[in-house]
Protein backbone atom coordinates (compact mmCIF):
# COMPACT_ATOMS: atom_id res chain seq x y z
CA UNK A 1 0.00 0.00 0.00
CA UNK A 2 1.79 3.63 -0.94
CA UNK A 3 1.59 6.10 1.14
CA UNK A 4 0.94 9.46 -0.32
CA UNK A 5 3.68 12.10 1.32
CA UNK A 6 3.83 15.26 0.75
CA UNK A 7 5.67 16.47 -2.15
CA UNK A 8 8.58 18.27 0.05
CA UNK A 9 9.19 15.74 2.60
CA UNK A 10 9.53 13.22 0.04
CA UNK A 11 11.83 14.99 -1.90
CA UNK A 12 13.62 15.37 1.85
CA UNK A 13 13.45 11.47 2.19
CA UNK A 14 14.68 10.72 -1.12
CA UNK A 15 17.81 12.50 -0.80
CA UNK A 16 18.46 11.24 2.46
CA UNK A 17 20.13 14.44 4.42
CA UNK A 18 17.65 14.17 7.69
CA UNK A 19 17.42 13.45 10.75
CA UNK A 20 14.34 11.97 12.33
CA UNK A 21 12.34 11.83 15.89
CA UNK A 22 8.97 9.73 16.91
CA UNK A 23 6.04 10.95 18.82
CA UNK A 24 3.22 8.99 20.73
CA UNK A 25 -0.41 10.79 20.65
CA UNK A 26 -2.56 8.80 23.23
CA UNK A 27 -6.36 7.86 22.47
CA UNK A 28 -9.04 6.77 24.41
CA UNK A 29 -12.53 5.80 23.31
CA UNK A 30 -11.75 7.68 19.37
CA UNK A 31 -10.75 10.93 21.25
CA UNK A 32 -7.26 12.25 22.44
CA UNK A 33 -6.31 11.69 26.10
CA UNK A 34 -3.61 13.65 26.41
CA UNK A 35 -3.21 17.32 25.33
CA UNK A 36 0.43 16.63 24.05
CA UNK A 37 2.73 14.10 22.36
CA UNK A 38 4.83 11.99 24.18
CA UNK A 39 8.50 11.31 23.09
CA UNK A 40 9.42 7.79 23.11
CA UNK A 41 12.65 6.67 25.21
CA UNK A 42 15.25 5.33 22.33
CA UNK A 43 15.24 1.57 23.71
CA UNK A 44 11.63 0.72 22.48
CA UNK A 45 10.99 -0.78 18.98
CA UNK A 46 8.40 -1.59 16.26
CA UNK A 47 8.45 -4.75 14.06
CA UNK A 48 6.13 -5.36 11.26
CA UNK A 49 5.74 -8.82 9.95
CA UNK A 50 3.88 -10.02 6.90
CA UNK A 51 3.38 -13.17 8.46
CA UNK A 52 1.08 -14.24 11.54
CA UNK A 53 -2.43 -12.53 12.76
CA UNK A 54 -0.49 -9.18 14.35
CA UNK A 55 0.83 -7.36 11.46
CA UNK A 56 2.44 -4.99 13.99
CA UNK A 57 3.91 -5.12 17.75
CA UNK A 58 6.76 -2.97 19.51
CA UNK A 59 8.11 -1.79 23.12
CA UNK A 60 7.56 1.66 23.81
CA UNK A 61 9.38 3.23 26.94
CA UNK A 62 7.61 6.99 28.16
CA UNK A 63 9.78 9.40 30.71
CA UNK A 64 8.06 12.20 31.37
CA UNK A 65 6.18 14.42 34.12
CA UNK A 66 2.78 16.22 34.97
CA UNK A 67 3.99 19.34 33.94
CA UNK A 68 5.28 18.38 30.67
CA UNK A 69 2.04 16.69 29.95
CA UNK A 70 -0.21 19.35 30.93
CA UNK A 71 -0.69 19.05 34.69
CA UNK A 72 -2.52 15.60 33.87
CA UNK A 73 -1.30 12.39 35.83
CA UNK A 74 -0.80 9.28 33.53
CA UNK A 75 0.61 6.80 36.03
CA UNK A 76 -1.89 4.29 34.55
CA UNK A 77 -3.85 3.22 37.62
CA UNK A 78 -7.33 3.11 37.06
CA UNK A 79 -8.62 1.22 33.90
CA UNK A 80 -9.86 4.71 31.85
CA UNK A 81 -6.26 6.49 32.73
CA UNK A 82 -4.14 7.25 29.32
CA UNK A 83 -1.86 4.73 29.02
CA UNK A 84 -3.81 1.54 30.77
CA UNK A 85 -3.88 -1.25 28.48
CA UNK A 86 -8.43 -0.84 28.73
CA UNK A 87 -9.08 -0.45 25.23
CA UNK A 88 -6.25 2.84 25.34
CA UNK A 89 -4.54 3.48 21.99
CA UNK A 90 -1.21 5.28 20.91
CA UNK A 91 -0.16 6.57 17.11
CA UNK A 92 3.21 6.11 16.62
CA UNK A 93 4.81 9.40 14.50
CA UNK A 94 8.21 9.43 12.50
CA UNK A 95 9.04 13.18 12.09
CA UNK A 96 11.32 14.70 10.07
CA UNK A 97 13.15 17.25 10.32
CA UNK A 98 16.46 19.29 8.23
CA UNK A 99 18.38 21.17 10.80
CA UNK A 100 15.94 21.95 13.86
CA UNK A 101 13.20 22.32 11.82
CA UNK A 102 10.35 19.90 11.11
CA UNK A 103 9.35 18.93 7.52
CA UNK A 104 6.79 17.13 8.47
CA UNK A 105 5.22 13.99 10.00
CA UNK A 106 4.21 9.93 8.84
CA UNK A 107 1.83 7.86 11.03
CA UNK A 108 3.30 4.56 11.56
CA UNK A 109 0.69 3.11 12.83
CA UNK A 110 -2.54 3.06 15.82
CA UNK A 111 -2.08 0.47 18.01
CA UNK A 112 -3.57 -0.61 20.92
CA UNK A 113 -1.98 -1.07 24.57
CA UNK A 114 -2.02 -4.44 25.07
CA UNK A 115 0.37 -4.75 28.69
CA UNK A 116 1.94 -2.51 30.99
CA UNK A 117 4.86 -4.82 32.16
CA UNK A 118 6.36 -2.00 34.78
CA UNK A 119 5.79 1.27 36.01
CA UNK A 120 8.69 3.67 37.99
CA UNK A 121 6.95 6.72 39.61
CA UNK A 122 9.80 8.73 41.42
CA UNK A 123 9.61 12.58 42.73
CA UNK A 124 11.77 15.36 42.05
CA UNK A 125 11.74 19.38 42.67
CA UNK A 126 12.37 21.54 39.44
CA UNK A 127 13.21 25.55 40.46
CA UNK A 128 10.14 27.50 40.40
CA UNK A 129 7.89 24.97 39.47
CA UNK A 130 7.52 23.08 43.06
CA UNK A 131 6.99 19.12 43.20
CA UNK A 132 6.56 17.26 40.14
CA UNK A 133 5.82 13.15 39.51
CA UNK A 134 8.59 11.80 37.15
CA UNK A 135 7.02 8.71 35.77
CA UNK A 136 8.62 6.15 33.53
CA UNK A 137 6.71 2.99 32.01
CA UNK A 138 6.95 0.51 29.42
CA UNK A 139 3.76 -0.15 27.10
CA UNK A 140 3.44 -3.25 24.95
CA UNK A 141 1.61 -2.38 22.09
CA UNK A 142 0.10 -4.31 18.95
CA UNK A 143 -2.18 -3.30 15.75
CA UNK A 144 -5.85 -3.22 15.79
CA UNK A 145 -5.68 -7.34 14.74
CA UNK A 146 -5.13 -7.76 17.99
CA UNK A 147 -8.77 -6.29 18.85
CA UNK A 148 -10.13 -8.21 15.91
CA UNK A 149 -8.65 -11.43 17.36
CA UNK A 150 -10.94 -11.66 20.40
CA UNK A 151 -13.81 -10.56 19.14
CA UNK A 152 -14.88 -13.84 18.26
CA UNK A 153 -18.20 -14.48 16.99
CA UNK A 154 -20.67 -15.34 19.51
CA UNK A 155 -22.94 -17.30 17.47
CA UNK A 156 -22.63 -19.01 13.88
CA UNK A 157 -22.50 -16.08 11.15
CA UNK A 158 -23.04 -16.17 7.48
CA UNK A 159 -23.07 -13.77 4.64
CA UNK A 160 -25.95 -11.57 4.44
CA UNK A 161 -25.08 -10.57 0.66
CA UNK A 162 -23.11 -10.98 -2.57
CA UNK A 163 -20.90 -8.01 -1.88
CA UNK A 164 -17.02 -9.06 -0.44
CA UNK A 165 -16.22 -5.26 0.38
CA UNK A 166 -19.85 -5.03 2.25
CA UNK A 167 -19.07 -8.32 4.31
CA UNK A 168 -15.45 -6.80 5.08
CA UNK A 169 -17.31 -3.80 6.51
CA UNK A 170 -19.88 -5.35 8.04
CA UNK A 171 -17.26 -7.67 9.95
CA UNK A 172 -15.16 -5.11 10.72
CA UNK A 173 -15.05 -3.04 13.90
CA UNK A 174 -12.71 -0.67 12.43
CA UNK A 175 -12.49 1.93 9.25
CA UNK A 176 -12.36 0.12 6.23
CA UNK A 177 -10.92 1.50 3.12
CA UNK A 178 -11.83 0.09 -0.25
CA UNK A 179 -9.10 -0.53 -2.46
CA UNK A 180 -9.04 -3.85 -4.70
CA UNK A 181 -11.83 -3.99 -7.18
CA UNK A 182 -14.81 -6.10 -5.30
CA UNK A 183 -16.02 -9.79 -6.36
CA UNK A 184 -18.86 -11.29 -5.31
CA UNK A 185 -19.05 -14.32 -2.65
CA UNK A 186 -19.61 -17.99 -3.92
CA UNK A 187 -22.95 -19.60 -3.22
CA UNK A 188 -21.26 -21.50 -0.37
CA UNK A 189 -18.75 -19.62 2.04
CA UNK A 190 -18.52 -20.64 5.68
CA UNK A 191 -17.14 -18.11 8.20
CA UNK A 192 -14.69 -19.75 10.77
CA UNK A 193 -15.56 -18.78 14.38
CA UNK A 194 -12.63 -16.61 14.44
CA UNK A 195 -13.77 -13.20 13.27
CA UNK A 196 -9.85 -12.40 11.97
CA UNK A 197 -9.91 -15.27 10.08
CA UNK A 198 -12.89 -14.62 8.97
CA UNK A 199 -12.33 -11.19 7.56
CA UNK A 200 -8.92 -13.23 6.21
CA UNK A 201 -10.90 -15.56 4.38
CA UNK A 202 -12.87 -12.70 2.77
CA UNK A 203 -9.51 -10.82 1.75
CA UNK A 204 -8.02 -14.21 0.09
CA UNK A 205 -11.65 -14.01 -2.28
CA UNK A 206 -10.37 -10.41 -3.00
CA UNK A 207 -6.58 -12.38 -4.17
CA UNK A 208 -5.69 -9.74 -1.43
CA UNK A 209 -4.23 -9.57 2.01
CA UNK A 210 -5.81 -8.20 5.15
CA UNK A 211 -3.78 -5.14 6.00
CA UNK A 212 -3.76 -2.27 8.97
CA UNK A 213 -3.44 1.43 7.29
CA UNK A 214 -1.15 3.63 9.08
CA UNK A 215 -4.16 5.64 10.01
CA UNK A 216 -5.63 2.10 11.85
CA UNK A 217 -8.19 1.44 9.11
CA UNK A 218 -8.47 -2.10 7.55
CA UNK A 219 -7.73 -2.80 3.87
CA UNK A 220 -6.65 -5.50 1.60
CA UNK A 221 -3.62 -5.24 -0.24
CA UNK A 222 -2.31 -7.81 -3.02
CA UNK A 223 -1.35 -11.24 -2.56
CA UNK A 224 1.84 -10.46 -4.82
CA UNK A 225 2.85 -6.82 -6.37
CA UNK A 226 4.04 -6.12 -9.48
CA UNK A 227 7.65 -6.31 -8.79
CA UNK A 228 8.48 -4.93 -12.73
CA UNK A 229 6.77 -1.47 -11.11
CA UNK A 230 8.77 -0.50 -7.76
CA UNK A 231 7.00 1.96 -5.91
CA UNK A 232 9.61 2.99 -3.77
CA UNK A 233 13.81 3.01 -4.13
CA UNK A 234 15.76 2.59 -0.90
CA UNK A 235 19.49 3.16 -0.63
CA UNK A 236 20.88 1.30 2.23
CA UNK A 237 23.49 -1.57 2.80
CA UNK A 238 22.05 -5.22 1.64
CA UNK A 239 23.53 -8.15 3.54
CA UNK A 240 22.08 -11.76 3.99
CA UNK A 241 21.57 -12.34 0.47
CA UNK A 242 21.20 -16.45 0.26
CA UNK A 243 22.04 -17.94 -3.16
CA UNK A 244 21.48 -21.57 -2.16
CA UNK A 245 18.71 -23.73 -4.14
CA UNK A 246 16.68 -26.85 -2.97
CA UNK A 247 14.15 -29.23 -4.72
CA UNK A 248 12.00 -29.12 -1.25
CA UNK A 249 9.37 -28.05 -3.58
CA UNK A 250 5.67 -29.23 -4.51
CA UNK A 251 4.71 -29.54 -8.38
CA UNK A 252 1.33 -31.02 -7.31
CA UNK A 253 -1.21 -30.35 -4.77
CA UNK A 254 -3.92 -32.37 -4.27
CA UNK A 255 -6.66 -30.69 -1.51
CA UNK A 256 -9.35 -32.88 -0.18
CA UNK A 257 -12.43 -31.33 1.86
CA UNK A 258 -16.11 -31.82 2.58
CA UNK A 259 -18.45 -29.03 2.25
CA UNK A 260 -21.05 -28.39 5.22
CA UNK A 261 -23.19 -30.91 3.62
CA UNK A 262 -20.44 -33.92 3.79
CA UNK A 263 -20.18 -33.85 0.14
CA UNK A 264 -16.44 -35.06 -0.64
CA UNK A 265 -14.47 -32.60 -2.70
CA UNK A 266 -11.07 -32.98 -4.68
CA UNK A 267 -8.98 -30.75 -6.52
CA UNK A 268 -5.73 -31.12 -8.15
CA UNK A 269 -3.66 -28.06 -9.01
CA UNK A 270 -0.32 -28.92 -11.56
CA UNK A 271 3.02 -27.10 -12.58
CA UNK A 272 2.62 -28.00 -16.36
CA UNK A 273 5.49 -25.71 -18.04
CA UNK A 274 8.86 -25.14 -16.85
CA UNK A 275 11.79 -26.56 -15.35
CA UNK A 276 9.26 -27.21 -12.33
CA UNK A 277 7.10 -29.13 -14.70
CA UNK A 278 5.57 -32.63 -13.30
CA UNK A 279 6.29 -34.23 -16.41
CA UNK A 280 9.75 -32.91 -17.19
CA UNK A 281 13.17 -34.35 -15.52
CA UNK A 282 12.42 -33.10 -11.93
CA UNK A 283 9.13 -35.25 -11.93
CA UNK A 284 6.13 -35.29 -9.57
CA UNK A 285 6.53 -33.73 -6.50
CA UNK A 286 3.04 -33.99 -4.71
CA UNK A 287 1.74 -32.84 -1.33
CA UNK A 288 -1.89 -34.46 -0.49
CA UNK A 289 -3.49 -31.22 1.92
CA UNK A 290 -6.75 -32.20 3.61
CA UNK A 291 -9.09 -28.71 4.85
CA UNK A 292 -12.58 -29.69 6.60
CA UNK A 293 -14.40 -26.72 5.42
CA UNK A 294 -14.61 -26.74 1.79
CA UNK A 295 -17.71 -24.49 0.59
CA UNK A 296 -17.38 -25.18 -3.30
CA UNK A 297 -15.56 -26.66 -6.39
CA UNK A 298 -14.57 -23.46 -6.95
CA UNK A 299 -13.29 -22.77 -3.79
CA UNK A 300 -11.10 -25.85 -3.33
CA UNK A 301 -10.12 -24.98 -6.93
CA UNK A 302 -8.68 -21.25 -5.58
CA UNK A 303 -6.73 -22.99 -2.40
CA UNK A 304 -5.58 -25.58 -4.37
CA UNK A 305 -3.96 -22.90 -6.60
CA UNK A 306 -2.39 -20.81 -4.06
CA UNK A 307 -1.41 -23.83 -1.97
CA UNK A 308 0.43 -24.51 -5.44
CA UNK A 309 2.19 -21.25 -5.68
CA UNK A 310 3.29 -20.85 -2.14
CA UNK A 311 4.80 -25.02 -1.71
CA UNK A 312 6.62 -24.45 -5.60
CA UNK A 313 7.95 -20.90 -4.79
CA UNK A 314 11.69 -20.28 -4.98
CA UNK A 315 12.58 -17.72 -3.54
CA UNK A 316 14.98 -15.70 -1.24
CA UNK A 317 15.50 -13.05 1.23
CA UNK A 318 17.59 -9.88 1.72
CA UNK A 319 18.04 -7.36 4.72
CA UNK A 320 18.50 -3.41 3.72
CA UNK A 321 19.86 -1.82 6.56
CA UNK A 322 18.41 1.93 5.45
CA UNK A 323 17.70 5.62 7.39
CA UNK A 324 14.36 5.49 8.41
CA UNK A 325 11.67 5.61 5.43
CA UNK A 326 8.05 6.55 7.04
CA UNK A 327 7.28 5.90 3.44
CA UNK A 328 6.75 1.92 3.15
CA UNK A 329 4.94 -0.98 4.16
CA UNK A 330 4.57 -4.24 4.61
CA UNK A 331 3.37 -5.55 0.62
CA UNK A 332 5.26 -2.71 -1.20
CA UNK A 333 7.28 -3.65 -4.08
CA UNK A 334 10.68 -1.54 -3.30
CA UNK A 335 14.06 -1.34 -5.30
CA UNK A 336 17.09 -1.30 -3.28
CA UNK A 337 20.48 -0.01 -4.01
CA UNK A 338 23.72 -0.74 -1.83
CA UNK A 339 26.06 1.81 -3.10
CA UNK A 340 29.49 0.14 -1.99
CA UNK A 341 28.38 -3.33 -3.74
CA UNK A 342 26.41 -2.18 -6.51
CA UNK A 343 23.80 -4.67 -5.60
CA UNK A 344 20.49 -4.18 -7.03
CA UNK A 345 17.44 -5.82 -5.36
CA UNK A 346 14.09 -5.82 -6.36
CA UNK A 347 11.39 -7.43 -4.01
CA UNK A 348 8.38 -7.47 -1.84
CA UNK A 349 8.45 -6.15 1.95
CA UNK A 350 7.99 -9.08 4.57
CA UNK A 351 9.19 -7.00 7.35
CA UNK A 352 10.03 -3.94 8.77
CA UNK A 353 11.56 -3.28 11.76
CA UNK A 354 12.15 0.28 13.41
CA UNK A 355 14.07 1.12 16.63
CA UNK A 356 12.48 4.06 18.94
CA UNK A 357 16.26 5.43 18.60
CA UNK A 358 16.11 8.11 15.88
CA UNK A 359 19.28 7.96 15.26
CA UNK A 360 19.21 4.27 14.31
CA UNK A 361 18.92 2.89 10.90
CA UNK A 362 15.72 0.70 10.08
CA UNK A 363 15.98 -2.67 8.44
CA UNK A 364 13.73 -3.84 5.65
CA UNK A 365 13.21 -7.60 4.61
CA UNK A 366 12.55 -8.25 1.01
CA UNK A 367 11.14 -11.19 0.03
CA UNK A 368 12.68 -12.17 -4.13
CA UNK A 369 10.66 -14.42 -6.44
CA UNK A 370 14.22 -16.39 -8.41
CA UNK A 371 11.59 -17.43 -11.40
CA UNK A 372 8.40 -16.56 -12.44
CA UNK A 373 7.15 -20.15 -12.75
CA UNK A 374 4.20 -20.77 -14.78
CA UNK A 375 1.51 -23.37 -13.60
CA UNK A 376 -2.00 -24.25 -14.35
Amino acid sequence: MVIQLDPELAAVILKGSYTARYRMLTFYDGRPSLPVALEPMPTGDLSSSADGNVQTSGRVYIRTDRFETGGQQIIPRGMRDPLAPFGQEVELRLEVLTGSAPIGSVPLGRFRITEVPTIEQTSKRLAARGIGYGLAVELQIQDRFEAIEANKFTEAVTPQGTSTWAEIRRLCPFPVVFSLPDRPIPPVFVYPESRLEALQKLAGNLDGVLHATRAGAITVRPAEPNLNIPTTDLTGTIRDVASGLSNDLRNVVVLKGKTVNDVQIVAVSRITVGPLAHTGPLGPRVEVISESEIDSQYDAQRAADRHLARLSGQTKEVTVTCLPHPGIELGDAVKATDPASEIVEVGMISNIRYSMNPTDLMQVTLTIPREVIPWG
